[in-house]
């Protein structure tokens, strides 16, 4: 009965992500289009063929993500408004969490990146991973945030200001100062393209 369970809430993520979420930056940038009169690139087939790769790239950010909160946090990525369906026993800080706090969200903003190139869309390009990033911003900190730091106080805190929230910081890591998960640059240093506020 419980992996029935499961199956129902990743039939249910999955609808959200792929398909209600999508369907919405469709209808904004569709709205957008018309409002300012841009007009699209290419052909969906043609421009298919230039997307592929960057769906694929963002698909495999999502996968590795979701795994790593599985067998290493031993949680599941769902997660609204400061609910989990199952919380992870432990804070993720290796893998994709390593470069940065969100690896899923940036896996699905190329996603949609992907889709706006195979529409040929200027405006699905730029405007839905703008509208989007401004939405998770507003999100994280009233109801992911105050959630990880209750429940993993300082070792949370330490990676939460070291860590871009977003974008991955591959450089950084790529130096090695240390190898410790959770270690890098004093607490309250600035953290690549994306900082963070506590």
């Amino acid at each position: 009965m419980g992996k029935l369970r499961w199956v129902g809430w990743y039939a249910v993520a999955i609808v959200i992500v792929y398909v209600i979420m999508p369907g919405i930056s469709y209808a904004l940038a569709v709205a957008i289009e018309k409002a300012i009169g841009v007009t699209r690139f290419g052909s969906p087939g043609r421009n298919f063929l230039f997307a592929l790769p960057i769906i694929l790239f963002g698909m495999a950010w999502m996968g590795w993500s979701t795994s790593t909160l599985r067998w290493y946090g031993r949680g599941h990525a769902i997660h609204a408004f400061g609910k989990a369906a199952q919380a992870t026993k432990r804070l993720c800080n290796v893998g994709p969490y390593r470069y940065a706090q969100n690896p899923m969200y940036f896996g699905w903003l190329t996603v949609m990146v992907g889709l706006g190139v195979t529409l040929g869309s200027i405006v699905f390009i730029v405007f839905v991973p703008l509208a989007w990033v401004v939405f998770i911003y507003f999100y994280l900190p009233r109801y992911e945030w105050p959630d990880l730091k209750r429940r993993f106080g300082d070792e949370w805190l330490a990676w939460h200001r070291q860590t871009p929230v977003i974008l991955p910081s591959l450089w950084k890591r790529w130096k090695k100062e240390d190898d410790s998960p959770a270690s890098g640059p004093n607490p309250g240093q600035k953290s690549g393209l994306y900082l963070n506020k506590t």
